[in-house]
């Protein structure tokens, strides 16, 4: 007999659990699952560091070395109106500054402040204590490593798998506010 997968319902409060129906899940769609409530947990995690989703999100790519706001939008999949908003955001707040090319001045450079490296370090901490404490609940000890190393795998795959994604599927790289 297939034992049947059903996700938990979290804080759900006037909600009882015995009268709601959750449709079965296939192994696929339980990570699927998972992913999504580690990043609900995560999101949290970045609200105590007084960062949006959006704005980490950003600010990862931004760290990585500078980029055109172009390039923001198109490794964000946001749509260009949607990149500039969390950009001007990350400008008032003092986490990013715009460099204008002295070889071309069309060409402007975001790129991340100390403050943002700051910031940045920060969201980070919070999101690994998060995550830490939520592995903290795995039974076995080598479970949390292994699901931390799943994640990382998971990861790369993720970064191998875009590139093929977006040229395969027109208008993939351009979701609205909406990130791979």
């Amino acid at each position: 007999m297939t034992e049947t997968l059903r996700p938990a319902i979290d804080g759900q409060e006037g909600l009882d659990p015995a009268h709601l129906e959750v449709p079965p899940l296939s192994p696929v769609s339980w990570l699927g699952w998972a992913i999504f409530r580690i990043a609900r947990y995560s999101e949290e995690a970045l609200r105590e560091a007084d960062l949006t989703l959006r704005q980490y999100f950003a600010l990862t790519l931004i760290a990585q070395g500078p980029l055109s706001p172009t390039e923001i939008a198109q490794r964000s999949n946001t749509s260009g109106p949607n990149s500039t908003a969390i950009l001007r955001e990350l400008l008032d707040l003092g986490l990013v500054k715009r460099h204008v090319s002295t070889a071309d001045q069309r060409r402007v450079w975001v790129m991340i402040t100390t403050d943002g490296r700051d910031a940045l370090d920060r969201a980070n901490a919070h999101i690994d204590a998060r995550v830490g404490e939520i592995a903290g609940f795995f039974t076995g000890k080598s479970a949390p490593a292994r699901a931390l190393t799943s994640l990382a795998t998971w990861n790369k795959a993720l970064d191998a798998f875009r590139p093929s994604w977006l040229a395969a599927k027109p208008g993939a790289g351009r979701w609205s506010g909406t990130s791979a």
